[in-house]
């Protein structure tokens, strides 16, 4: 596992056995090395989030799109 915001090298790749498993995010970082790793899973993330969170976040923004 790497921090949040990790700038990835080739480096950071020694050692760790195929597959990898990453985000969307970070497999866009990985694919730009030199030595892409293979293979390369990429996991799509939903956020599921609380209807009365919903309600509040769209009531919020409504008030700025008047």
């Amino acid at each position: 596992a790497f921090p949040d915001h990790h700038r990835f090298t080739d480096a950071d790749l020694d050692g760790i056995p195929p597959p990898i498993v990453t985000t969307a995010k970070d497999a866009v970082k990985l694919r730009r090395l030199k030595r892409v790793p293979q293979p390369l899973y990429v996991l799509e993330i939903n956020a599921v989030l609380p209807q009365t969170l919903l309600e509040m976040v769209t009531a919020h923004v409504q008030q700025f799109a008047r």
